[in-house]
């Protein structure tokens, strides 16, 4: 699909499981030379990774075909504007608030905190230096979250991080109970925190480009993005 001029973007059509088994088989080298739109999230998040970790690429979080009749108008306005190169420079709502202040410029990435994590040991282990960290996740009970979390901060993934910004977390329990978790493993690292960006398992899906250069304003609780996300073709 990358390589086929007919096809303008590729935009994944469900979630679920197994997007893992693909990342050795992708030819990168292909893929950086015939650059296009590439939207999904949940398990694509492993795609997203690979992809910004093996070319460099700017894909898109955003909804999936399945899930684009139950997310709200603002979500398929906001998946429109990024396949047309016009996604608002600032990502602002009104639930966004800070939890740790500060401020911190970097490539955006992540997705989700579950598949992320399960990329550790594997040729496409994540780390985060530099870069501005959003992550979300669904049916995860706290102490997983905390198990991850903390897996991934012995593992190094989270040396050099620039700030983080969270997602939705749907069915994962209190909102409250996992904002305290996450500021307890980070308020050592010092990176501003925001939360509240109503981005992943949720009736608020808004598509965000992964790999773009963007500022974290937590004293603000707003996304910049710093660059135009448009896919040169």
């Amino acid at each position: 699909m990358f390589s086929d001029p007919d096809v303008d973007a590729v935009m994944c059509a469900r979630g679920g499981y197994g997007s893992m088994r693909i990342l050795p088989l992708l030819d990168y080298e292909m893929i950086r030379a015939h650059p296009k739109p590439f939207v999904g999230f949940s398990d694509i998040s492993a795609l997203h990774h690979a992809i910004f970790m093996k070319t460099g690429m700017v894909t898109f979080h955003g909804p999936v075909v399945c899930s684009l009749g139950q997310v709200e108008d603002s979500s398929r306005i906001m998946l429109r504007q990024a396949l047309c190169g016009q996604l608002p420079r600032a990502v602002v709502a009104p639930a966004m608030r800070p939890l740790l202040p500060g401020a911190a410029e970097g490539r955006l990435a992540g997705g989700n905190l579950t598949v992320l994590c399960h990329l550790l040991g594997t040729a496409f282990a994540p780390c985060f230096s530099g870069c501005i960290l959003f992550i979300e996740d669904c049916g995860e009970s706290l102490y997983r979250i905390d198990r991850m979390l903390t897996q991934m901060k012995l593992a190094g993934c989270f040396e050099g991080l620039g700030g983080i910004i969270l997602g939705s977390f749907k069915d994962c329990g209190a909102e409250a109970d996992i904002y305290i978790l996450v500021t307890q493993i980070f308020e050592g690292c010092r990176v501003p925190i925001v939360a509240g960006l109503p981005a992943g398992h949720a009736d608020s899906n808004w598509t965000l480009p992964l790999g773009a250069n963007a500022r974290l304003d937590a004293d603000k609780a707003e996304l910049i993005f710093l660059e135009s996300a448009a896919i040169e073709r």
